[in-house]
């Protein structure tokens, strides 16, 4: 069975079908009202055309005559002759636009007869106040008591080809009343020629008949006659669909270019979407406050070191150690000394600044103890005599264990071992008074 699509997929595909777009008026000649062709020559005759043009043919059923209803895809029924059907020899149909959800039908052999001299009414009475346009809308009209014109039609119609398309999409359940036929040609024929207006001549005379009352054009159907023949019609109809969509294989189920233009434009929104929330995410990730990455504690402490009451003012340093990577901390603590030290009234220049050793780094940046919890001593290896500056003697050892820890932080491979500075001085002095009374 073939996968579902659109009939209307198929027949607008030129390259499908051995005339697209046929004559009407050659159509009309040899299957219409004018033919003397009798009628199962005309039914074998639609039969023919529709496997070579994507037509439709216009039909009303009988019981149901305010609707029109359109079918393609036509064939006369071949059956078996060891197993008969009601159906063999008779005009089969499918009517609707969606392959998984149209039908069947199977009209009777009087479906392609001709209909002689019917007594119709005018199209102003039938477009008139108390008809289509009543306020309650009345399908059909029945014709003047006198002088009525008359008309010669046959049953069933088969319509242009280029109006297929546009008929199939307004109404894919394969039906419309006569007032939204008129309204549905005279939308495809805006802008058309006289020439074009003119062939379009037989299709108002036999609308002009289909909206008689009573109705003369009236179609019985075929019914199956038992269950085996309902699954003869379905097999029918699946391998008609089969060979239809086997027209246009590669439409898929229900594929056209508009649902593939769809289909890349919410692909390509995706994929924009899934950027922006993916770049949101790393940038909200990589914003940390100094609660994210130290804790409501230590956050606590430091602020209360820096006299501010919201994270917000703390001094620019901390709050860009927080958010940087632990690879970059001495080179911003560095840069911020190098900075207050040209901003300073002491006499340092740039090349004296205190250098940014582990201790400095873990003690002050990090651990948020420059001092003993009492206040009154410095933090391990943060007297003023342990700080070393550019021109020290130890400063190039300093500077190559920084560099060390620096490349570690980084995430280098390397030991750091002597990392330590030396031994230091244990006769330093370590609280405050020691530290003003040395000088």
């Amino acid at each position: 069975m073939a996968p579902a699509f659109n009939i209307h997929d198929v027949f607008s595909q030129a390259d499908a079908w051995d005339a697209h777009t046929p004559d009407y008026t050659v159509i009309s000649a040899g299957l219409g009202a004018a033919s003397l062709a009798n009628s199962t020559v005309i039914m074998n005759g639609i039969a023919n055309l529709t496997e070579h043009t994507p037509s439709l043919i216009a039909f009303v059923l009988t019981n149901d005559e305010d609707r029109i209803y359109l079918g393609h895809s036509a064939a006369v029924y071949a059956g078996n002759l060891f197993a008969p059907t009601t159906m063999d020899g008779m005009l089969m149909l499918i009517s609707g636009n969606r392959s998984e959800s149209c039908v069947a039908l199977c009209l009777d052999g009087q479906a392609t007869i001709k209909i002689y001299d019917t007594p119709v009414p005018t199209v102003a009475t039938i477009l008139g106040a108390t008809a289509h346009t009543a306020p309650v809308p009345v399908m059909r009209v029945a014709p003047p008591a006198d002088h009525a014109p008359t008309l010669t039609v046959r049953r069933i119609i088969v319509l242009p080809s280029y109006a297929s398309v546009a008929l199939l999409q307004a109404f894919p359940e394969g039906y419309l009343t006569q007032r939204q036929f008129y309204m549905a040609i005279q939308t495809i024929l805006v802008g058309a020629v006289p020439a074009t207006l003119a062939t379009w001549s037989p299709v108002w005379q036999w609308w002009t008949a289909a909206c008689t009352d009573p109705c003369a054009l009236g179609v019985d159907l075929v019914l199956p006659a038992n269950p085996s023949q309902s699954i003869a019609l379905e097999k029918w109809k699946s391998s008609t669909l089969s060979h239809l969509h086997g027209r246009v294989p590669h439409l898929g189920p229900g594929l056209t270019a508009a649902h593939l233009d769809s289909s890349m434009t919410k692909l390509q929104q995706t994929m924009v979407d899934n950027a922006q929330a993916r770049m949101t995410f790393d940038r909200d990730r990589a914003v940390k406050t100094m609660a994210d990455r130290h804790g409501e504690e230590l956050t606590r402490t430091i602020m209360r070191l820096c006299d501010v009451t919201d994270e917000a003012n703390l001094p620019p340093v901390h709050t860009l150690l927080a958010k940087s990577p632990k690879g970059s901390a001495y080179g911003i603590v560095g840069a911020e000394l190098q900075a207050r030290a040209l901003d300073s009234d002491l006499k340092v220049d740039e090349a004296a600044v205190p250098l940014v050793t582990p201790t400095l780094l873990d003690q002050v940046f990090r651990r948020y103890q420059p001092a003993s919890p009492s206040g009154m001593e410095f933090g391990v290896g943060l007297t003023p005599f342990a700080i070393i500056c550019g021109g020290h003697k130890e400063m190039a050892a300093v500077r190559a264990t920084i560099q060390k820890a620096t490349f570690v932080e980084g995430g280098a491979s390397i030991s750091l071992a002597g990392r330590r500075l030396g031994p230091r001085p244990f006769r330093r002095p370590h609280a405050h008074r020691h530290a003003g009374g040395s000088r």
